[in-house]
Order: C-alpha cells, then sequence, then structure tokens
C-alpha cells in the first residue's frame, strides 16, 4: 500500500530529524517517485501538517477495501490493515507519530572489553 510506505517513511523521517516533514520532498530520496503520485488521479498523494506530530495523506480511491478485509481473519498481518480501510472516493487519514520515536536510540553496538 503505497499510503502506507509513505507513512512509514514520515515516521522514518521523523525518528532521524525529531519533526515531521513539511511536505513529502524530503522523501523522494529513499522511495521511488511513483509511490508519491495517486495511481487513479495520476496526481501527487495529499499531504497536510495537522500539527507537530500528526498529518494527513489524502487518495482518490476506485475500489473500496472494507469487503477484503472481511475475508482475514481478525489477527491476520497482512493488507488490508485496519488503519488503511477506505470506501470508493477520496479519503484522507489522519495519522499521529507514535510516541516511542521520542524515546532515545539504544546502542546496540558491543563495546569491545578491555
Amino acid at each position: 500500500n503505497r499510503l502506507r510506505n509513505i507513512s512509514y517513511q514520515i515516521e522514518e523521517y521523523y525518528r532521524e530529524n525529531k519533526k515531521v516533514p513539511d511536505d513529502l520532498a524530503p522523501l523522494e530520496k529513499n522511495v521511488l517517485a511513483f509511490n508519491f503520485k495517486d495511481p487513479v488521479s495520476d496526481k501527487p498523494f495529499e499531504y497536510r501538517l495537522v500539527d507537530t506530530k500528526t498529518y494527513e495523506l489524502c487518495a482518490e480511491f476506485e475500489n473500496s477495501n472494507r469487503e477484503k478485509q472481511e475475508e482475514y481473519p481478525a489477527d491476520y498481518y497482512s493488507y488490508p490493515d485496519p488503519a488503511w480501510l477506505h470506501d470508493v472516493s477520496r479519503q484522507c487519514f489522519e495519522k499521529k507519530i507514535p510516541d516511542y520515536l521520542d524515546q532515545p536510540v539504544i546502542d546496540m553496538v558491543p563495546k569491545p572489553v578491555r
């Protein structure tokens, strides 16, 4: 799912920079450019900052993925992710940066014993 991939990239950007990007341009170096285009409208996905840790991604959908959700068991880890369920039409998803990304990164590199 392209939107989910962009969301992961936004979280990675936040982890590295301690802020949500103002737009999607800084992420394009990490993800193939076509991933930023809505396949229905052929325009870039809409992205908007809501506040310092919340953003919104919007897209046009030709199909609903809600019916597919019923085909999978509740604990199934594959698409469609319940957080990304959508109907036919334009839909926006408001996402918040997880709090754990504000925690210090633990250095897992082994240190030589002297």
